[in-house]
């Protein structure tokens, strides 16, 4: 059976369909063409304020969800599919390098196609261009960043954590698999559903591999950062596995492993060489003893101390779940 917010969506595809829209608050009919298109305009019956939708290809465009420098994301509806959820990215046409902004929305367009689909990757469905406007089209869940979930709720147990870096590690596997390196498995970067479980959704920090292991730019979140990439080297898979290490150690404690405070340091320290394994003892102590075993293999500032394969964490994050069964 549909829920109700499903169900809602019906009247709304077919109030779009013609030629109204739905105010949010009172549900009166509005005509689409009493202002325009993703501007606000208050209802005239209630006032209240509504983003007056816009449709490109099939998708009915009701919702903003962020606004970027270069593009704007709304949630969107399908004019076949009213109970399927997407987001529909569109590429900002006031940008003052628009060429260039035009190649690497391409570019990422690209990446999604290539990477396909696999159940912790949002997929897109659709990518184009129309009347001039540049657009993609990737499916939609309800949920909330990894973050803002731990926040609210307080850390992850530890099979839980352990069951999150399943799934990411499935995900890391699959874009490598597809010729790409994930680099910034931030908390910000994972989107936690009820229904669904976690998804890695910020596309811009998945990399050729080739461009990775050139040590040519620097891209992520400094807190989550191996060694590798603060200090321009290489980036390979133990270099994804540092990053899911850092997170996990988030997940189990709701805290970064280094603070704000660390990062004018940091790029330093690792060229020194002056992070002590004392240091990294004292900060994994607090932790469950198999699930700290791994988070130590997995941010180990050595690289060749580090897992060297997302299967060799896959195993041992298996081996703790069985125990415990």
């Amino acid at each position: 059976m549909a829920s109700t917010v499903e169900q809602s969506t019906i009247p709304l595809v077919a109030a779009l369909r013609k030629g109204n829209y739905l105010c949010a608050r009172c549900g009166v009919a509005v005509p689409l063409n009493a202002a325009a298109a993703l501007v606000t305009a208050p209802c005239p019956g209630c006032k209240h304020n509504n983003l007056v939708p816009r449709k490109i290809s099939k998708f009915w465009l009701i919702k903003l969800l962020r606004d970027d420098d270069t593009a704007k994301q709304y949630l969107a509806r399908h004019e076949d599919m009213p109970l399927e959820s997407f987001c529909v990215k569109l590429l900002s046409d006031d940008l003052p390098n628009i060429a260039e902004a035009v190649s690497q929305f391409s570019t990422e367009a690209t990446m999604l196609r290539q990477l396909g689909d696999h159940p912790a990757l949002l997929k897109c469905v659709e990518l184009g261009c129309i009347q001039g406007v540049h657009y993609i089209a990737i499916d939609y869940h309800d949920g909330e960043r990894l973050d803002d979930r731990v926040a609210r709720q307080g850390p992850y147990h530890e099979g839980v954590a352990l069951l999150v870096t399943l799934r990411l590690l499935a995900a890391a596997a699959h874009m490598y698999q597809r010729g790409y390196l994930f680099r910034d498995f931030d908390p910000r970067n994972i989107l936690v559903t009820d229904k669904h479980g976690p998804y890695v959704f910020a596309y811009d920090a998945c990399t050729p591999i080739d461009d990775a292991q050139s040590g040519a730019t620097t891209f992520g979140s400094p807190l989550f950062m191996s060694p590798e990439q603060l200090t321009g080297l290489a980036e390979t898979i133990p270099s994804a596995i540092y990053s899911l290490g850092m997170c996990l150690y988030y997940c189990l404690t709701g805290n970064t492993y280094f603070h704000d405070d660390d990062i004018p340091t940091l790029q330093q320290r690792y060229i020194e060489n002056t992070l002590s394994l004392n240091d990294m003892n004292q900060k994994l102590k607090h932790l469950p003893s198999d699930a700290g075993a791994i988070v130590a293999g997995m941010i180990n500032r050595q690289l060749k101390n580090r897992y060297q394969r997302f299967a060799d964490v896959e195993t041992d994050c298996l081996n703790v779940l069985l125990k415990h069964i």
